[in-house]
């Protein structure tokens, strides 16, 4: 066994070609400041820098390996200080907020099992499949990631601490549906199932402009510090349109409820819009405008305001100004006002 894995590994980085394999690459380097100019907790900044290579390679008629396509991924990332130090948001500012690490982001094996049925099993990212707001691409506060009530009462595996899982998908058209199981403590690779696990399911449509999709989850904590078990839903709405001057327009809902007794999160809320075309023509700059809230139990609601500009230039390189107002971080800290700029180079 363990001389099979040896040989799949190697013949999958030394020597693709000779298995008829397509191999492509992609990745990213972001990096950026974000400062919290008054209010929360106290104000100063943190200086994020984070990259990700991946490989995809698809295998066709091999002796030594089955069909499909292999992923293999690796993430690295860096931070100062924790963006909470400051604001003490339960949304954060950045997604980028992470531990000084190197991490596999993706190390899995997809296959077609019959027509319109795709089969993955390894260590990936939960979020390229489940409760992906597209229209949020460009605003930075985690709330518009995914679910707040998913993400703050389950630990998901996802950035940066994606987990081992399996997956089916079945689609047709413009429909499809989600099955996934994950380990339910993603930061700990040789964990698996005994600390937990999450079970999550999701299903939707497209009809013309509008996109709707809806998702359940059971998660069970096992002996997983800091964490109960907990099970929700969550709905997400989205609608697109072009204008007569040109834009590209798309506006989202995005709601989910958790019964964690205690409820720290029961319910969030998310709601924004983005356009393209704002002061160029060429499809390469955008505005997003967001607002996300979550309940606290036994607190007054966190509210967040996010109002970002993106332009593309120099081919693949991106700079996002970033403006966040949060009212009531935590439910008990003073508003606070958060300005961020980051570079990105996509490839």
């Amino acid at each position: 066994m363990k001389h099979s894995i040896l040989r799949l590994i190697l013949c999958l980085v030394l020597s693709p070609a000779a298995y008829a394999a397509d191999a492509t690459w992609s990745g990213y380097v972001k990096l950026e400041d974000v400062d919290n100019l008054h209010g929360g907790k106290k104000t100063g900044n943190v200086v994020n820098l984070a990259g990700k290579i991946a490989a995809t390679y698809n295998i066709v008629g091999s002796e030594h390996i089955p069909d499909g396509i292999y992923k293999l991924g690796l993430l690295g990332a860096t931070h100062t200080r924790s963006q909470n130090s400051y604001t003490a948001a339960i949304q954060t500012t950045s997604q980028l907020d992470v531990q000084r690490e190197i991490r596999i982001s993706n190390l899995s094996y997809e296959d077609t099992l019959a027509p319109y049925i795709t089969g993955r099993i390894g260590v990936m990212d939960l979020e390229q499949y489940y409760d992906i707001t597209e229209a949020a691409i460009h605003l930075h506060n985690s709330a518009f990631i995914n679910a707040m009530a998913l993400d703050q009462n389950t630990q998901l595996a996802s950035f940066p601490y994606p987990g081992v899982g399996a997956m089916l998908e079945v689609r047709k058209n413009r429909d499809y549906a989600l099955l996934g199981l994950y380990q339910g403590n993603p930061q700990h690779l040789h964990t698996f199932l005994y600390h937990g696990f999450m079970l999550i399911g999701e299903a939707g449509t497209q009809v013309s402009h509008f996109s709707v999709k809806a998702g359940a989850w059971l998660y069970q904590a096992g002996d997983t510090p800091n964490y109960n078990n907990a099970r929700g839903a969550y709905f997400i709405g989205q609608q697109d349109w072009r204008t007569d001057s040109n834009h590209d327009m798309v506006a989202f809902m995005q709601f989910a409820y958790s019964n964690e007794e205690p409820k720290y999160i029961p319910y969030s809320l998310t709601l924004g819009v983005n356009s393209n075309n704002i002061f160029l023509n060429d499809n390469s700059d955008w505005l997003s405008f967001g607002i996300g809230t979550v309940w606290i139990q036994n607190l007054p609601s966190e509210i967040v305001y996010e109002l970002s500009y993106t332009i593309k230039f120099c081919g693949y390189w991106y700079l996002t100004p970033d403006l966040q107002y949060f009212v009531r971080p935590s439910g008990i800290y003073s508003n606070a006002t958060v300005f961020s700029l980051r570079l990105a180079y996509w490839f």
